[in-house]
């Protein structure tokens, strides 16, 4: 089904809710090997799987008969993130248009961004949606910025998150990834593991990869989660429903890729993740902070890699740690791209409401991360707030 169409020099653009008789597509879709959260069998299992979810929405960049770009994209009723520091603000719903991470494929220089960026603008001033998001395309990248640039004022966003995105581009020679790391990684790696073996009886990785597994994997993750900051502030993994089920869809498929970490048959730190085309993409990592002594999460992380590396089945080419720079991503990446989530807003009074709201709110929170980082007493105030927020968990 078509729902809007445009022309422009030799591209046509159209906008479709169902790909039924357009063989043609799914072929250039799955051709251009797309990230794991633009696969098609993954998109159409989100669409399908989460009550909220409107439609799908696929916006096709044509020359004559063959597609030659496309945006993959889902209309869902969502909040508008707004944070002040880790306290999330109540806004109203939106109908968002999310363009799916990695979901535009093909070739898009900067005449056919501008193309797709005023197809969406039309679709927004239709009412269609409210919002069209860019779930962090690379910053630099023709697509993002002219979704920055060619918005009317009122509708442009003029504060787009940046995250940096951090990758690890393992060996080819089949060394494996400790080989590769300095004496001083590799030094550090062998401490930590005879710390753990000198203070405890019994130190495993339980590799839980298969349908069978998920039951075993949540609960052992979700022993260590609940002790975690992260838990304490809302964020990171969770036995949901929503969880689950992405696990098992995973599983199905092949690449679900799940390791825990046990002291003394407790479960202590946690990795899950999906390998799927050499790609380990990571989804969820945590440890419990009553061994942050013995360093569990790096120890857990660098074993991990060594083992998805010399899997002589299915080996990891590549470790896609996802986004946002924590220490040990700088530590164990040898690539990083700048990232960023981009959004355009409806010309209609909920959505540029939103907008106003979230500059105003973002700009407050520059000023704040810019006085945390450099203040020693409010980082000092920031770290005690994460630690009660694990000691909440253990309670």
């Amino acid at each position: 089904m078509v729902s809007n169409s445009g022309k422009a020099g030799g591209d046509q653009i159209e906008f479709l809710t169902t790909l039924e008789g357009n063989d043609k597509i799914g072929e250039f879709w799955a051709a251009c090997h797309p990230s794991r959260d633009a696969d098609p069998d993954f998109f159409h299992f989100l669409v399908n799987s989460r009550p909220e979810m409107a439609r799908q929405q696929i916006l096709v960049v044509r020359v004559g008969d063959e597609p030659k770009a496309l945006l993959v994209g889902r209309v869902e009723r969502m909040r508008t993130p707004i944070k002040v520091g880790y306290f999330r603000l109540p806004t109203p719903e939106l109908r968002t248009l999310i363009i799916s991470y990695g979901g535009w494929l093909g070739e898009i220089d900067e005449p056919r961004a501008i193309l797709i960026v005023d197809a969406l603008r039309r679709l927004l001033a239709k009412g269609e949606a409210d919002a069209v998001m860019f779930h962090f395309p690379e910053f630099a990248s023709p697509l993002t910025q002219q979704a920055l640039k060619r918005p009317a004022y009122v509708c442009r966003d003029y504060l787009p998150v940046l995250e940096t995105h951090r990758i690890i581009d393992l060996p080819s020679d089949g060394t494996g990834f400790i080989a590769s790391l300095s004496s001083n990684s590799r030094y550090q790696q062998r401490k930590r593991s005879r710390k753990l073996s000198d203070d405890f009886g019994a130190v495993r990785i339980d590799a839980l990869h298969s349908l069978e597994d998920v039951g075993t994997l949540v609960r052992a993750c979700e022993a260590v989660a609940l002790k975690s900051y992260q838990h304490g502030i809302g964020v990171g993994f969770s036995a949901n429903d929503d969880v689950l089920s992405r696990l098992e869809f995973q599983a199905r498929a092949g690449w679900l890729r799940g390791f825990v970490l046990f002291l003394d048959n407790k479960p202590c730190a946690f990795w899950i993740g999906a390998l799927r085309h050499g790609v380990f993409s990571s989804d969820y990592l945590a440890f419990d902070p009553a061994f942050e002594q013995y360093a569990p999460g790096m120890y857990l992380i660098v074993e991990v890699i060594e083992i998805l590396a010399k899997d002589g089945a299915d080996p990891a080419r590549q470790i896609d740690f996802g986004l946002g720079d924590s220490i040990y991503k700088q530590r164990l990446s040898n690539r990083a791209i700048e990232e960023a989530m981009v959004f355009i807003f409806a010309p209609n009074f909920r959505a540029l409401s939103v907008n106003l709201l979230r500059s105003s709110v973002g700009r407050i929170n520059l000023i704040l991360k810019s006085q945390l980082n450099s203040n020693a007493w409010l980082a000092g105030a920031k770290r005690t707030l994460r630690s009660c927020f694990s000691s909440a968990g253990r309670a």
